[in-house]
Formats: structure tokens, C-alpha cells, sequence
């Protein structure tokens, strides 16, 4: 029953859905702009140098924080604040000025030298302002996700087939004479009506696995609808899920939350719409947990990231904020631009 409700809800929201979304109200120049850099030498530590630049005249009394790679160890970073793989810095900007927050790590002989991430929040309203990470673009798992609609192509056919025969075989007796009993008469309306009931649960059933995860923690992270690629994401990194890009700057837990920095681009030209509900943390492989509406309005200086439509070729910049049960891990991050898009993950695991 909780299933068919959910299902309900989406279906709801999809179809409740403008026919053309508001444009979102323009916003103002960044107030800041993020870029990192580093170098690679053959032997010692790498250093990362995260570069700020305030373009207005006022100034800015911001939080930098620099996510390494998991692979990273050995860290220093002088002023800041190093927790795990993660260093935060207190950064005061002057208007015009450029600011070097510079770090260094022993990463592994192999690895790249840009990987990782960071990103700028302006303290006076607590909404994250601007990210920067090196972007390579994430591999989906199906080479082909036009196969996912297989089952429901294979159900239209059989459908129309069996709706072709009938016709035919109607106009084949107009003029005959039937033989049947006149009690039997309506046997072949109850075989056509049944074969068309017959081919239409079967394919339900092909493509139900999929529409009940979409909506349902049942499945865990192998639910997910049927439209687009389901791909893998590392922080710094972009995949597409159809119609939205989506770039994780950013995943950090500690005190039963966590937050995720993130940009969602729409590469069509027309308006997208975003679900809060269909962004997903998972704690185990059958229990998730939604965005905290609250937390996420404070992470976005009282904004809501989910109010507005996806311009055409816009890119949104965001935090969003988890609540999770004490000392649980989170196993996996899921981004979704609509119930049955299959999304784009970032394995926590790890």
C-alpha cells in the first residue's frame, strides 16, 4: 500500500508539473571566484593551491573548505583546519583582492594531480558561493540505456498486434456466416479482451521492478527508474542523468549530518524541473534518507535550491544537508533529476 501511494505521489508531482516552467529570477554575479591548482613533482609532496578572487568592492568573510583524495595522507595545511581528508580555512577577502590558500599531501605514485575539491561559503548567510575541482567526465554502467525501454516497446507491439488481429479478423467475418451458437457468440471478444489483458500485465511486470524503486527504498541502490544512464561519480567529477548534469564538489559527515556541495546543469533547452525527494543518501542498502528541508535552506543562505525550475543551460550551485542516525555511515549519494530518471551515484563506501 505504501508502495502504490508513493507511486501515486510521483506520478502526481510529474503530472501536476507546469506544461512551461517559470524562468527563475536571474541571479547577480558571483561574489567570489574559486580555482585550484597543483603540481605534480616526481618525488615528495604535491601541493594544491586554492585561489579566491573577489570581483564586487566589499568585502567577503568567507569559509574555505579543500577536499583531498581518499589515497592522500600526510596533510599540512598552514591556517587551516585539517579533519580526515578535509581542511577548512577562514578566508576575509578584501573588495578586489585575490587570496592563496595553499596545502601540500603524499599522494600515491599514480594518481592525479588535480583530483580534488573546494569550495567557498559567504558566513554572513551560510550559503555556499562558489566550488572548483578538476571535471572529468564520469562513465555510466549501461553502454546503452535505449535498452531500458525494451520491455515497454515490446508491450506497445504486442498490444497493437493483437488489437491488428482482431480487426482483421472482424472485417474477415462482416458478411458471413457464423456458425457458433448464438450463446457462444462472444467468446472471441472475451480471447481478444483476454490476450490484450494478458500482454498488458506481462509487460507491468517487465518494467515494475524499476517503477516501485524509483519510488520505494525497495532494490536500495539498484532501484531507479528506466530513462538515462546510471552513472558513477567521484568528487570533482560530472555525469548526466538525461536531461541534468550533476558535479559533486563536496561530501562530508560528521555529527549525524552530512553535506553535500553540488551543481546540477540543464543541457536542454528547455526548463527542468527538481524533486528534493529524489536526492538520496543511503545508510544501508535498503534504507535511505531525504534531504532535511530546514538545514538545506540554512546551508543555501535561506534559499531553496528544489523552489525553482532548472533554467535552460543553467547551472545551480548548492548544498544539501542529510540527517542521518548517530555513528551511522553512509554507503551511497544519490542524485536524481525525476522519479523515474536512474540517476547518478557517488559510492561512500569507501
Amino acid at each position: 500500500m505504501t508502495m502504490i501511494l508513493n507511486l501515486g505521489l510521483a506520478v502526481a508531482a510529474l503530472l501536476t508539473a507546469p506544461a512551461t516552467a517559470p524562468v527563475p529570477t536571474p541571479t547577480t554575479a558571483p561574489t567570489v571566484t574559486v580555482t585550484i591548482e597543483s603540481d605534480a613533482p616526481a618525488s615528495g609532496p604535491t601541493t594544491y593551491r586554492v585561489v579566491l578572487q573577489n570581483p564586487l568592492s566589499t568585502p567577503l568573510d568567507l569559509t574555505v573548505t579543500q577536499q583531498l583524495p581518499d589515497e592522500a595522507n600526510k596533510l599540512v595545511a598552514k591556517g587551516g583546519k585539517i579533519t580526515g581528508h578535509r581542511i577548512d580555512w577562514p578566508a576575509k577577502l578584501q573588495g578586489g583582492a585575490t587570496l592563496t590558500l595553499q596545502s601540500t599531501a603524499v599522494l600515491p605514485a599514480t594518481h592525479e594531480a588535480l583530483s580534488g575539491s573546494a569550495c567557498a561559503a559567504n558566513n554572513a548567510t551560510g550559503g555556499v558561493v562558489a566550488c572548483a575541482a578538476t571535471l572529468t567526465a564520469a562513465a555510466g554502467d549501461d553502454a546503452s540505456s535505449w535498452t531500458r525501454w525494451i520491455p515497454l516497446a515490446l508491450l506497445v507491439i504486442g498490444v497493437g498486434l493483437a488489437g491488428w488481429l482482431l480487426f482483421r479478423f472482424a472485417k474477415s467475418m462482416r458478411g458471413k456466416e457464423i456458425r457458433l451458437p448464438r450463446r457462444l457468440m462472444w467468446v472471441p471478444v472475451v480471447i481478444g479482451v483476454v490476450l490484450l489483458f494478458g500482454i498488458a500485465i506481462a509487460g507491468l511486470a517487465l518494467i515494475s521492478r524499476d517503477v516501485k524503486g524509483a519510488v520505494t527504498a525497495v532494490g536500495g541502490p539498484n532501484g531507479g527508474g528506466w530513462s538515462g544512464p546510471r552513472t558513477g561519480l567521484a568528487i570533482g567529477s560530472s555525469g548526466a542523468d538525461a536531461n541534468v548534469d550533476f558535479t559533486v564538489y563536496q561530501a562530508f559527515c560528521a555529527g549525524g549530518w552530512c553535506t553535500v556541495d553540488a551543481s546540477m546543469h540543464n543541457r536542454t533547452g528547455k526548463a527542468q524541473t527538481l524533486y528534493a525527494s529524489m536526492q538520496r543518501l543511503y545508510t544501508s542498502d535498503t534504507e535511505w534518507v531525504s534531504p532535511n528541508t530546514p538545514t538545506t535552506l540554512q546551508a543555501n543562505g535561506g534559499t531553496d535550491p528544489f523552489a525553482q525550475p532548472l533554467a535552460a543551460g543553467e547551472t545551480r550551485l548548492m548544498a544539501i544537508r542529510f540527517t542521518i542516525p548517530m555513528n551511522v555511515r553512509p554507503t551511497r549519494l544519490e542524485l536524481r533529476e525525476g522519479a523515474f530518471a536512474r540517476g547518478a551515484y557517488l559510492d561512500m563506501k569507501s
